[in-house]
């Protein structure tokens, strides 16, 4: 009887052992599953999906912004006279102050008021969207490049899986980090003049017609 309980307790330990590692696989099946499951449900590529959405909202900002930077600028400018009192210059800094804010009240239509809301809307989305696609690739590489490509910043780009994931293997966190600050860039040095161009082209020719 004493072997037998001997044998229950060894096999027992053994089986305490293994289960760390068995629930640990399990967890890797089931990430890997999943995201396996939402790539399905993607019309591209995560990488390249959360690329492109990062650069429509980033290059609606620009367009709003173009729209809406006289306000922006007489609204700072405003808060700049109002913060600054006194001195021999005050009676031509209340002068200005009174312009500037009657110049705002004929430029803050309710159509800009309305521009100036979606802007700060469509920051508060961009981070929703980052967060969300963080929550769902988490824990496994959002896609893989060739080593020598990804050298010396292997270890970064796998944050916080550097030490599991494979060298080369991308992490979804810097991947988003990246796509977020490149897409702005790149709005700010293409994509925007671009789409402000081609839309006082088209402007002009409906004009013209």
């Amino acid at each position: 009887k004493n072997e037998m309980i001997q044998v229950l307790v060894t096999t027992l330990g053994g089986i305490s052992n293994i289960l760390p590692f068995v629930s640990l696989s399990i967890s890797h099946h089931h990430h890997q599953y999943h995201n396996q499951r939402h790539q399905q449900h993607l019309p591209l590529p995560p990488q390249l999906f959360i690329s492109l959405v990062f650069l429509l909202i980033d290059a609606l900002k620009f367009v709003l912004k173009e729209k809406t930077g006289a306000v922006w600028r007489l609204q700072r400018r405003i808060k700049t006279l109002n913060n600054t009192t006194g001195g021999p210059d005050d009676v031509k800094r209340k002068e200005e102050l009174r312009k500037k804010e009657k110049e705002l009240l004929i430029k803050r239509t309710p159509m800009i008021r309305t521009l100036m809301s979606a802007g700060h809307y469509l920051s508060w989305l961009k981070l929703l969207i980052s967060l969300v696609f963080i929550k769902v690739f988490f824990g496994v590489p959002l896609f893989e490049v060739p080593r020598a490509i990804v050298w010396p910043l292997g270890r970064f780009l796998a944050f916080p899986h550097g030490n599991t994931f494979e060298f080369g293997q991308i992490a979804v966190i810097p991947w988003v980090c990246l796509s977020s600050v490149c897409s702005v860039q790149l709005t700010n040095v293409l994509v925007g003049p671009f789409i402000i161009t081609s839309s006082l082209v088209v402007f002009r020719r409906k004009k013209e017609d």
